[in-house]
């Protein structure tokens, strides 16, 4: 948190031909970890499915996919991602699952 306010600081140094430039940090940053799923039905007439999930921060420009977990309905991606949650109380941190489209 204190290296963001630190690049907070030094873009206003940057920016003295703005007046009066608010820049805010963050209020924190959060992990998101994105284990596994389990059981996931299957969405094409294969018996398999390639899935992937994506995670968005409304109200940013914030969007991380992860890899896609190919050819099972037991998806595991055991990756991580560290978004920034802002001032609003009404921003949402949220994890959608997609299956991949085949061709």
């Amino acid at each position: 948190m204190e290296d963001l306010k630190r690049e907070a600081e030094a873009l206003r140094k940057l920016r003295t031909d703005v007046p009066n430039m608010t820049l805010t940090a963050p209020k924190a940053l959060v992990e998101v970890y994105i284990h596994q799923a389990r059981n996931m039905p299957e969405v094409t007439s294969a018996s398999q499915s390639d899935f992937y999930c994506v995670v968005e921060v409304t109200g940013s420009r914030q969007l991380y996919s992860s890899h896609v977990a190919q050819d099972t309905l037991h998806p595991v991606w055991n990756e991580s991602f560290q978004v920034k949650v802002g001032h609003s109380e009404e921003q949402m941190v949220s994890i959608s699952l997609f299956a991949e489209r085949a061709g």
